[in-house]
């Protein structure tokens, strides 16, 4: 079932895998064969065996082959089970400046997201628009200088 030289899923109706994986002892076999690929290491037996119940078979087909994340495979059977339309990080990667992904990239934006919105900031902060002062380097260096040395600032107005 998981060689890819002979895919047994590919011949098989969507009536047939229905019933393949009805069964909780095969939907527990074929997760043990899905956990032995290293990528899926980050994946929960318990939690795939009950979404690989209310899958179909395209949606398999696609996890199997490394063409969609847990994620994405979580967010495809709510919406199928729920009418929930859930959009996950992994459906918007393709949407985001490649800047943001990059772990070098990101750790430059840092020190300016600390200045604007503190140390501990909360989601909802990030997505305000911004002040006229916090969007200019200048003014953001200025005031980071005179809040850390107050006396400083004092001694100079």
């Amino acid at each position: 079932m998981f060689d890819k030289n002979v895919d047994i899923i590919k011949d098989m109706s969507h009536d047939q895998f229905g019933r393949l994986v009805a069964s909780k002892a095969m939907r527990e076999e074929i997760v043990d064969e899905l956990l032995r690929d290293i990528k899926h290491k980050d994946v929960k037996k318990f939690e795939l065996v009950d979404f690989l119940e209310h899958s179909d078979k395209e949606l398999f087909k696609n996890f199997r082959d490394h063409n969609i994340s847990m994620s994405q495979l979580k967010a495809r059977v709510y919406k199928r089970r729920f009418k929930v339309d859930y959009t996950c990080f992994d459906d918007m990667v393709k949407f985001l400046d490649p800047a943001w992904l990059d772990e070098k990239e990101r750790a430059k934006f840092r020190p300016k997201m600390k200045m604007i919105f503190g140390e501990n900031f909360k989601p909802e902060e990030v997505l305000r628009k911004l002040k006229e002062y916090e969007c200019n380097d200048h003014c953001l260096k200025s005031l980071r200088y005179h809040v850390i040395n107050p006396a400083r600032s004092q001694t100079t107005s």
